[in-house]
């Protein structure tokens, strides 16, 4: 990077309305990179703290009062011109939002995949797309899962509001493991054909079986890498893209983490942040070490080890996606 180049620190609001659709701005003529897209917001003046600059530009641009907010993603963002450091948070507000500076706006679905693509967003809001479609909460199975407790344990996770599971069984017997993802795969069918939310599911492990595995699910979302499969991921991105499936991994420290993230992986989990019993001789990052490691990172990154749902708003100001884990995660669907 140039050392005349400048930085500039910006925040960005993930504004939803009562269908679960983001509002998302065109850059007008004679601002730079006019004809873009992005999420409205703008750059924090000296002094401001990023609710402050967030507050005041939303009723600046959009003429809303912002009630809350709390941090999504932040993110470093290289332009020709200038770097950008990027806080996204996800915000409360009070009013119906309107154009207060010839902006044209847009209410998009976030599962239209397609539209993202016409709207011609600008490069540094990708990740918070991302970021935006993925929940809080990350369940992962308890080891030896008995084939008899999937459908109790989904629809337990559903009415919790669980909206993303992991089907993770390590040293599982292949031909066992077949028969859980065939269990998932039947109830998540059946519970869709009669109306009812299921969770999104990811199968976990070793690719060179879980690919397979996957490829004969019809409602599986995509594969979790285990840390030592990272090397993999670029193959892997360009088959899960032409299944629409996520990526995600498991991360340990900073190396990892850029791997997944130049790899093409959707998101990461990072851990143990806190002591946990599934690995009792690993060293705790703490949430001041697990900030240091995901700051100005592009990828969403779940928190992991030692998690329940009261830790959501130390994650989030950490600067994680949510929190991810079996025990503490799994008590809000039991």
């Amino acid at each position: 990077m140039s050392e005349a180049r400048s930085t500039i620190t910006v925040v960005a609001a993930v504004l939803r309305d009562g269908r679960g659709r983001v509002l998302l701005a065109e850059r007008p003529a004679g601002k730079e990179m006019a004809g873009k897209w992005e999420l409205p917001g703008g750059k924090v003046k000296p002094g401001e703290s990023l609710h402050e600059a967030l507050a005041r530009e939303l009723e600046e641009e959009l003429g809303v009062r912002t009630l809350s907010s709390r941090p999504l993603l932040q993110l470093a963002h290289d332009y020709p011109e200038r770097r950008v450091i990027l806080h996204a948070r996800e915000a409360r507000y009070g009013g119906e939002p309107r154009s207060q500076e010839g902006q044209a706006l847009r209410w998009v679905d976030l599962t239209d995949a397609a539209a993202f693509a016409r709207l011609n967003l600008l490069e540094a809001d990708g990740p918070i797309v991302t970021a935006m479609r993925l929940p809080a909460r990350y369940l992962i199975t308890p080891p030896r899962l008995p084939l008899g407790d999937v459908e109790a344990f989904l629809t337990r996770a559903a009415e919790a509001g669980i909206r993303l599971v992991q089907l993770r069984q390590p040293d599982t017997d292949p031909a066992y493991l077949g028969a859980l993802c065939a269990a998932f795969d039947r109830v998540v069918g059946e519970r869709s054909a009669q109306g009812k939310v299921s969770p999104t599911w990811l199968l976990g492990g070793d690719p060179a079986q879980t690919q397979k595995l996957a490829d004969r699910s019809a409602t599986v979302a995509g594969l979790h890498l285990p840390a030592r499969f990272l090397a993999q991921l670029p193959h892997l991105r360009e088959s899960a893209d032409r299944r629409g499936w996520q990526l995600m991994c498991s991360c340990h420290d900073p190396g990892e983490l850029a791997a997944a993230s130049s790899g093409g992986a959707d998101a990461a989990v990072l851990g143990p942040v806190l002591p946990t019993p599934s690995h009792p001789g690993a060293k705790a990052l703490g949430w001041a070490g697990f900030a240091q490691w995901v700051t100005d990172l592009p990828l969403p990154v779940f928190a992991i080890g030692g998690m329940d749902d009261g830790l959501l708003t130390a994650a989030w100001e950490a600067g994680a996606q949510g929190v991810a884990g079996i025990r503490g995660v799994a008590r809000a669907s039991t």
